[in-house]
């Protein structure tokens, strides 16, 4: 067994993209080739510990082409270790440009309801971490303020009440 190890520094709780090509040179027919690819705390393969990013099981009689292989993620601590777990046969696993990035946050949907006591309600899935409700006076400029209301969680979702605003007034979510 070949083993390959990188420690990687990571947030917590942000989501991450793994992408990498796997490929062999020669035949892998019968001969147990496999690649295990690997995040967590430890180098070895531990399910309690680690997250099985890639499963690579090439059983051909010929060069198989490099294939691409993407996986999401979620970070559980600061420092996390990227392991590759190869056994090949008579020919080698090949492995190319491989890449652990930040996955784009989107942002989530945002519903306006107007309260019977004439205030705004602002509610958006409690899943999302970290966005902000932002507001502006126009849609022609770049003067989004950042509203420092806390949400509160409702049910399953996180919401802000407002006053209704004495003049026109736009809002938005913004992941930062």
């Amino acid at each position: 067994q070949d083993c390959l190890g990188q420690s990687v520094t990571l947030t917590p709780g942000s989501n991450y993209t793994f992408t990498c090509y796997l490929g062999t040179d020669g035949t892998t027919l019968g001969s147990g080739a496999l690649m295990y690819i690997l995040i967590g705390t430890s180098f070895g393969i531990d399910y309690s510990q680690d997250t099985l990013l890639v499963s690579f099981l090439p059983n051909s009689s010929n060069a198989i082409p490099y294939q691409k292989f993407t996986t999401n993620f979620t970070a559980t601590t600061t420092s996390e270790i990227l392991a590759c777990h190869g056994v090949d046969g008579a020919s080698s696993i090949l492995m190319d440009n491989a890449s652990i990035v930040l996955a784009v946050p989107t942002t989530p949907p945002l519903s306006l309801g107007l309260s019977p006591s004439n205030t705004l309600v602002f509610t958006w899935p409690g899943t999302t971490n970290g966005v902000q409700l932002q507001a502006n006076a126009s849609l022609d400029t770049i003067n989004w303020v950042t509203l420092t209301n806390a949400p509160e969680t409702v049910g399953s979702n996180l919401q802000i009440v407002l006053p209704a605003p004495a003049s026109n007034q736009f809002y938005r979510l913004m992941v930062p």
